[in-house]
């Protein structure tokens, strides 16, 4: 009996041990091997002196959004599922599944530009032959709810860094899709397909 016990702790403490020493690439932010992620950065984009930014609504077709790195202050964020969206803005992202929106809490947190957004979001490629990403930028708290639709070219994609800890305890910057960090491009822009 005894040993029975003893041999179902030692197969729980390998199975637990095997869960945490080995490495995945979900944990790295990647889910598949060669599969590409990047930071988004926004373009200049002139808002209204009247105006603000209120809301950022990002649409990944053939991708997703792998991670938030940063929400500004009294900002929040939710995913959307455009095919359960309504309005005639959701038309053209019915086939769509992946869509992110940032959006200001109180009128006095709304942006004069997207500096706070640059790096924000970080999209991954499941398909780079129609990775696409379209943005809605609008200021929704003015009645006349001034608005601009950004497209994929208009962004700068860069290449993913991940905080990696090395043995030491220092942290370094590591590219996700890269098999060798040391000689893949440091911040390199790119724009995939």
């Amino acid at each position: 009996m005894a040993m029975r016990v003893a041999i179902r702790v030692v197969v729980a403490i390998a199975l637990v041990a095997t869960g945490v020493v080995l490495p995945t690439g979900a944990a790295g932010g990647q889910t598949k091997r060669g599969q590409r992620s990047y930071d988004l950065y926004f373009p200049k984009v002139s808002v209204p002196s009247d105006a603000g930014v209120s809301l950022v609504r990002i649409v990944i077709s053939c991708g997703h959004a792998a991670a938030v790195n940063r929400i500004p202050d009294d900002w929040y964020i939710r995913t959307l599922f455009p095919p359960h969206e309504s309005g005639p803005e959701w038309k053209e992202f019915q086939f769509t599944s992946n869509a992110v929106e940032f959006a200001a809490g109180h009128g006095v947190a709304s942006l004069r530009d997207l500096k706070l957004l640059d790096g924000a979001l970080t999209v991954m490629v499941d398909d780079a032959r129609c990775f696409d990403i379209v943005a809605d930028i609008k200021d929704d708290m003015t009645e006349d709810g001034w608005r601009v639709r950004l497209r994929k070219q208009q962004f700068r994609l860069r290449s993913h860094h991940a905080a990696v800890a090395s043995p030491n305890g220092k942290f370094k910057k590591q590219l996700l899709h890269s098999s060798d960090p040391h000689k893949a491009k440091q911040n390199a822009d790119v724009n995939p397909a």
